[in-house]
C-alpha cells in the first residue's frame, strides 16, 4: 500500500496500487479494456474509419481512428489510419510520428515506410524520405507490390 505518512485516503492508495497493477501488466490495459470494449468492437471501430475514409468522408473517418487510438494507443491500423489522414490534412509531424510508432512495432511495414517517405517528401527531409524508399524496394527488389510502384 502507498505510505500513510503521505495522508493519502483508502480509495487513494487502492487507486494506486491498482494504477501500479496496470502499469505492470504485459501488454497494458487501455482505455478501451478498463470501459468493456472488445478487440472485435475495436475492429470494427477501425473498419468502419476505414469505409468512411474510402467513402470520402474524412473528417468522420478521423474522428473514428482517433477514437480508436484513445481507446487502444497500440492499435496500427488505427495509427496507420489516422496518420494517412493527418499527411492529408498537412499535419506532417504528427502523421510522421504515428508512422514511426508503426515502424517501432514492424519495422517492414512497407505501407507506413512509405507514408513517412511522403512526409519527409513534404518536409524537404530528403536523407530520410531516400532510407524509407530504399527500406520498401530492399523488400520487394522486382517492384511488385503497390509501395514498390508507388
Amino acid at each position: 500500500m502507498a505510505d500513510k505518512a503521505q495522508g493519502l485516503t483508502l480509495e487513494q492508495e487502492e487507486a494506486i496500487e491498482d494504477l501500479k497493477m496496470w502499469l505492470r501488466h504485459p501488454n497494458g490495459i487501455y482505455l478501451g479494456a478498463t470501459l468493456g470494449y472488445t478487440e472485435f468492437d475495436i475492429h470494427n471501430l477501425v473498419r468502419l474509419g476505414y469505409k468512411l475514409y474510402e467513402e470520402g468522408k474524412i473528417d468522420q473517418a478521423r474522428i473514428a481512428y482517433e477514437g480508436v487510438h484513445v481507446l487502444d494507443p497500440t492499435n496500427l491500423d488505427a495509427m496507420l489510419g489516422l496518420g494517412s489522414i493527418y499527411a492529408m490534412q498537412g499535419h506532417l509531424g504528427q502523421a510522421t510520428e504515428l508512422f514511426t510508432r508503426v515502424l517501432s512495432v514492424s519495422p517492414t511495414h512497407r505501407f507506413a515506410l512509405l507514408q513517412r517517405s511522403e512526409c519527409s517528401i513534404r518536409q524537404q527531409a530528403f536523407g530520410a524520405a531516400l532510407r524509407d524508399i530504399k527500406a520498401v524496394l530492399q523488400q520487394d527488389p522486382e517492384g511488385k507490390g503497390p509501395e514498390a510502384r508507388r
